[in-house]
């Protein structure tokens, strides 16, 4: 049989396995924004022409310029 024994005296709890759940500043709120906003409209897009959805190529570029050349720019001029 084994027994597991207790340090004398017992350690203080480990801090690294507590949760911390930190809120999202001002920085992180705006970039989500700009996500949901690009999301709502590749979706008003998708609505109005449907082949729009449907291809790989056509979405990856569209990612490729609203996710990545639209802030580059903003963050250029502003």
């Amino acid at each position: 049989m084994c027994v597991v024994w207790t340090p004398d005296p017992p350690r203080p709890a480990n801090v690294r396995l507590r949760l911390k759940f930190d809120r999202p500043n001002r920085s992180d709120l705006i970039v989500f924004g700009g996500y949901c906003a690009a999301a709502a409209l590749y979706i008003g897009i998708g609505a109005a022409y449907t082949d729009f959805l449907y291809s790989f190529w056509v979405g990856l570029g569209y990612l490729l310029i609203v996710a990545w050349l639209v802030p580059r720019l903003v963050r250029r001029f502003v």
